[in-house]
């Protein structure tokens, strides 16, 4: 159902920012708030933009800045000599996260941090309370409110169309909420009546984590019908079509417009589907598709997620944030 083309495209200019003397790359900022721990990537002088970096020699973090081991860098510790007094996160010698005062006194329990997050919550500021929840996960990973707590702030941040610019896709929401059940089985009736999680109900993600049994051929013909399948693609650009399935048993490919990044001089690969139609079977856990008498059957997997030989080729939640 695919057809390959290569298509070559070139960068003329940079927009890279010569930076101050004797810098010999920059620390780039934060790329998402849902990670426990926010990490900046080390970047050579000629990608640093110097829009929202930390222009650096090379001894002081390469080749990781901040959040991971390796390098040199220091691990992230609690230190009250900040300007203000208050304890921050430190990464080679430099404040990058400043922390609130209760945070100085005493030990650091999850508990204290996701108590932090609920109170940026209930103040609206949702990317304070995901940063509290996220890091309440990763002092302690058994906590099941934290986990739940974070797709929530995570969830209302992309309803305010905020999701993509901190990385937040319906994945990285669903697979907090679903470490949540896991750790506390009372979460799914909390999550069947909070409103926080309306936007994902609506995924076979959420659906299955919800109760919905794949093994029924008729749960599966209502999910196909009731979603649609972006192409899973390599490189950066995003899905270049679509599959939807129809409630009459066809089966269509649409066209999607892929947003292409490339560096200058790359060759960038496009992987660009003919639109086609033919019909559709449910099954147990599966999908029989059959285009001009050749018949593929597909896996779906609780994500999801339509898979052959292994491989996923279909993802209901595939190439989310690949244009913005």
């Amino acid at each position: 159902m695919t057809c390959l083309f290569t298509v070559v495209l070139l960068a003329l200019t940079t927009t890279a920012d010569a930076g101050p003397p004797g810098a010999d790359g920059c620390c780039a900022t934060p790329h998402s708030i849902a990670m426990s721990m926010e990490t900046y990537a080390y970047l050579p002088r000629s990608e640093c933009t110097g829009e929202g970096t930390r222009w650096v020699t090379g001894p002081e973090c390469e080749p990781v800045c901040c959040g991971a081991t390796g390098g040199g860098a220091e691990q992230w510790s609690f230190r009250p000599d900040t300007p203000r007094g208050a304890c921050a996160y430190f990464c080679c010698g430099v404040a990058q996260v400043e922390m609130p005062d209760v945070l100085c006194q005493g030990e650091v329990t999850g508990r204290t941090l996701n108590d932090l997050g609920f109170e940026a919550y209930k103040a609206g500021d949702m990317v304070e309370a995901a940063r509290m929840f996220s890091m309440a996960t990763d002092q302690d990973p058994e906590l099941a409110i934290a986990w739940y707590n974070l797709a929530c702030a995570q969830a209302l941040l992309r309803r305010a169309g905020k999701g993509c610019d901190h990385d937040l896709t319906l994945a990285g929401v669903l697979s907090n909420l679903e470490r949540s059940v896991e750790l506390d089985s009372r979460r799914r009736e909390r999550m069947r009546a909070d409103s926080d999680m309306d936007d994902v109900r609506g995924t076979i993600w959420y659906r299955v984590l919800d109760g919905a049994d794949l093994a029924d051929s008729e749960v599966v013909s209502r999910m196909l019908v009731e979603s649609t399948f972006p192409q899973v693609t390599d490189g950066d650009h995003g899905p270049t079509a679509k599959l939807v399935f129809a409630a009459d048993g066809t089966v269509r490919t649409e066209r999607l417009t892929p947003t292409v990044t490339v560096t200058p001089g790359e060759e960038t690969t496009l992987t660009v589907v003919r639109p086609q139609q033919g019909t559709w079977t449910a099954e147990a856990g599966a999908v029989v598709v059959d285009v001009a008498g050749k018949a593929v059957r597909y896996e779906l997997t609780e994500r999801g997620e339509l898979v052959r030989d292994g491989e996923v080729k279909w993802a209901e939640l595939a190439g989310e944030c690949a244009s913005e």
